[in-house]
């Protein structure tokens, strides 16, 4: 296809390739990809059974945030679950990430993470066709 073709005749960078080729066109969206409510519901319980007897919720906020940054990201959540035994995809962490976001930054502070895990609000307050899907 032409429009892969770079300057050069080789072939442009994926990013660039993929912008070309769904110009005007809207973001996949966590419903469109297939996350499922259900799904991301039974994963945050599993979760919540897994860390609902610890008390140190900061040690455990402190190994989930693999940067030391202060927040835990949807990639440090995905990571964190799948460490614990807990198979979760990249979109499911980004589910759970935003039901418990309380802000617009994307990322959960210590309190934030707290609610995730021991917060007794079995509803997950998310829109999932609010969330652009990871590309």
């Amino acid at each position: 296809m032409i429009d892969n073709i770079g300057a050069i005749g080789g072939l442009k960078p994926k990013q660039e390739r993929a912008s070309t080729s769904t110009a005007g066109a809207q973001p996949a969206s966590l419903q469109s990809v297939g996350v499922e409510i259900a799904l991301v519901k039974d994963i945050r319980r599993a979760l919540r059974r897994k860390y609902a007897s610890r008390s140190n919720i900061e040690r455990i906020f402190q190994q989930w945030d693999r940067k030391h940054t202060g927040a835990v990201s949807a990639e440090d959540i995905c990571a964190g679950l799948n460490k614990i035994g807990i198979r979760a995809s990249l979109e499911e962490a980004m589910a759970l990430k935003a039901s418990a976001a309380k802000d617009a930054n994307g990322n959960l502070n210590l309190q934030e993470f707290s609610d995730l895990i021991f917060s007794a609000d079995e509803n997950l307050n998310v829109d999932l066709s609010a969330i652009n899907a990871p590309t």
